[in-house]
C-alpha cells in the first residue's frame, strides 16, 4: 500500500531537479538559468535540465543531451535486426514500415547515433562514413531484436562561429501536453481544459464525442525554443530552429 509522504519529504523533493514537480520544478529550472517552455512536459524538460545543470554546460555534449531530452517525446521506436551481410542496414522486425520521412534522420541503435541515407519499406540504410555527430555503420555481428529510435530532430553548425541550426519535423512540442490524448480517447475528458476551439455549431459545444475541437496556435514556439537553447550555449552562441515536413529538410 502506498504511504503519503511527509511535508518534510515533500519540501526536500522540491529542491531536487530529479524529484520536483509542477511549480517547484519550474522554479528550479529558472534558478538554473534554463526556464521550461510551457508546451513541453516536465518529464522531457527534466532530462534537458539534468544535462545542463549537472553536466559541463555549454559543451557540445551537454547541448546535445539537452536537445535530446527536450524533444524526447517525438522519438519513433522500431524493433530491428542487423546482419553482417548488410553491414550498414537495419531491417524492421516489428514496428515498421519505414517511409521517406525516416530518411535524413538521426537514428539511435544500441546507444550509438547513426544517420539514415535511404530506405525501403522494411529497412533503412545508414551512412557508412562517420562525423562528429554520428558513427559509421559497419556491423560485425548479427543481432536481432534491437530497438532503433528515429530521433525527431537534427542539427548542424551554422555559418557563423557558435551558431547552431536545429531542425525538428514535429510540432508536438508546440502543443500543450495537457491536450495530448491516448489513442481513441474522447476529447476533452475531464479534468482537461477545453482551451481555444472552433465548433461548427452551438449544439455540439457540450458533446465530448463530437466537439469542441481544439485549435492549436503554434505562434512563436520555435522562436521560444531557440531562445531557451541559447541560454545553454557558449557565450555569444546563437540558435536557429524551424520545423516542416522532413521531405523539405536539406541534408547538412
Amino acid at each position: 500500500m502506498l504511504q503519503p509522504i511527509s511535508q518534510t519529504e515533500e519540501a526536500f523533493r522540491d529542491t531536487l531537479i530529479t524529484k520536483a514537480e509542477g511549480a517547484a520544478f519550474d522554479r528550479l529550472a529558472r534558478m538554473w538559468g534554463f526556464p521550461r517552455l510551457g508546451s513541453i512536459s516536465i518529464s522531457a524538460w527534466r532530462k534537458g535540465l539534468r544535462a545542463t545543470a549537472l553536466g559541463p554546460r555549454g559543451t557540445p555534449g551537454a547541448i546535445h543531451e539537452a536537445i535530446d531530452g527536450i524533444l524526447s517525446g517525438g522519438v519513433v521506436s522500431v524493433t530491428v535486426d542487423q546482419a553482417i551481410a548488410n553491414p550498414s542496414r537495419i531491417t524492421a522486425s516489428a514496428g515498421g514500415p519505414f517511409t521517406a520521412d525516416h530518411v535524413g534522420r538521426l537514428v539511435r541503435v544500441a546507444g550509438r547515433l547513426y544517420y539514415s541515407t535511404s530506405f525501403a519499406a522494411t529497412y533503412l540504410e545508414l551512412a557508412t562514413v562517420g562525423t562528429a555527430l554520428w558513427d559509421a555503420a559497419a556491423w560485425t555481428v548479427d543481432v536481432s531484436g534491437l530497438t532503433a529510435e528515429v530521433l525527431p530532430y537534427i542539427y548542424h553548425d551554422g555559418a557563423r562561429p557558435g551558431e547552431l541550426h536545429l531542425f525538428s519535423g514535429s510540432l508536438a512540442y508546440a502543443t500543450p501536453p495537457t491536450y495530448l490524448l491516448a489513442s481513441g480517447e474522447v476529447h476533452p475528458g475531464a479534468p482537461r481544459p477545453l482551451g481555444g476551439h472552433i465548433q461548427p455549431d452551438e449544439f455540439t459545444a457540450d458533446d465530448p464525442a463530437t466537439g469542441p475541437w481544439p485549435l492549436y496556435l503554434v505562434g512563436d514556439a520555435l522562436d521560444e525554443l531557440a531562445a531557451r537553447l541559447r541560454l545553454i550555449t557558449t557565450t555569444g552562441g546563437y540558435v536557429r530552429a524551424w520545423s516542416a515536413d522532413w521531405s523539405d529538410w536539406s541534408t547538412p
